[in-house]
């Protein structure tokens, strides 16, 4: 199981992590 792409949900928790961090 290679996942060479993230999830649209991944996504959107990755990129709300992002903003947090900033």
């Amino acid at each position: 199981k290679s996942q060479r792409y993230v999830s649209a949900q991944e996504r959107q928790e990755l990129s709300a992590r992002l903003k947090l961090s900033e």
